[in-house]
């Protein structure tokens, strides 16, 4: 019990069995201390009961009350209770009058500790852009998000180490693995959810490659022209590596580093060829080209400079071009002209 002392004159009436008092306010009533409650499920308030105010002597006038911080309002009739209003989450006072004359008052303080509803994208595909990166924002994993109250942020951050901030930056490091993802997401009362994403990193931009197309191979003493790949490319980039393959094909289906030609390659038009680059992610930069093979090596000859011929009887002596030579041999043919 809590006495309270009023300073207005009391007049009491006093009967066979009891006095009254008139023109005072209550002196006396059961004292209702500070509470402490959380919010409603699904709001940002809280439902009170329990705040009826009893005295313990009969009022003078016309018991109110107003709540006042959090919430505000007030009573304009006689009420002695101020249980089943909605308290704002925060720090309420409630005070009760008696004609106007404060007699008690308390608090009423509403917390939130509701952790917002986090419905997140529990997997998703990302693909780096040209410059080997990707910048991965929070929201971006989002399905639906809500609180009782107020979302004051969206954080993300790699599961496996670093700090939270609104976006992630994913790279070429990352490339053709998963990576987990922790989403926050946090009300403006310091409750929070935490939820794991799964990030599938991958890389689909082909190198760039400034191309040729026509190519002169020439034959070698043993009849050979080996093409490498790379002979075909000016320059290739990658927006992830620069350990690029680079292959040949006569088919197109089977690629190889080097192609080797012969004697049979050279045709006037040329032998068409496939050039591939390759990165490591497997994204490919595919052309067709035209490979002209010439044979420019001189047949190697033992010659003769010097014969005597002897005239016949008809006074002729016919020489003959392979006369003059011991043996000539050829890279590519032993078909050979004599003249």
């Amino acid at each position: 019990m809590k006495r309270l002392k009023n300073q207005a004159q009391n007049r009491l009436i006093c009967g066979f069995m009891f006095c009254v008092c008139l023109f005072c306010a209550v002196t006396e009533t059961q004292a209702q201390s500070d509470i402490t409650v959380s919010t409603d499920a699904g709001n940002c308030s809280a439902v009170v009961n329990g705040l009826e105010f009893i005295p313990l002597v009969l009022p003078a006038g016309i018991v109110s009350y107003t709540l006042s911080g959090a919430t505000t309002t007030s009573t304009n009739g006689n009420t002695t209770d101020a249980s089943g209003n909605v308290f704002n989450k925060g720090v309420t006072t409630v005070k009760y009058f008696d004609d106007l004359v404060p007699v008690h008052q308390f608090t009423v303080t509403v917390n939130d500790e509701e952790e917002p509803a986090l419905n997140n994208k529990p997997a998703i595909e990302i693909f780096l852009r040209t410059n080997g990166s990707y910048i991965l924002r929070a929201d971006t994993l989002l399905n639906s998000a809500s609180d009782n109250c107020v979302i004051l942020d969206t954080l993300i951050k790699r599961t496996d180490g670093g700090n939270y901030a609104k976006t992630v930056t994913l790279n070429c490091g990352d490339a053709d693995s998963s990576v987990n993802v922790t989403i926050k997401l946090t009300d403006v009362n310091g409750n929070f959810t935490e939820k794991i994403s799964l990030i599938t990193v991958k890389d689909t931009i082909s190198p760039i490659v400034d191309k040729k197309t026509t190519l002169t191979g020439y034959l070698n003493g043993a009849g050979e022209f080996r093409l490498k790949a790379d002979t075909l490319i000016n320059s290739a980039t990658d927006n992830c590596t620069s350990d690029l393959r680079y292959e040949v094909s006569r088919n197109g289906v089977i690629y190889k580093d080097t192609l080797l030609f012969h004697c049979g390659d050279t045709v006037a038009a040329g032998k068409a060829i496939f050039v591939k680059v390759t990165d490591k992610s497997g994204n490919t930069t595919n052309w067709g080209a035209t490979i002209f093979v010439k044979d420019t090596i001189s047949p190697i000859v033992d010659k003769i400079t010097t014969l005597t011929g002897y005239l016949n009887g008809a006074g002729e002596f016919r020489l003959k071009a392979d006369t003059l030579i011991n043996s000539a041999t050829d890279n590519c043919t032993s078909d050979l002209r004599y003249e």
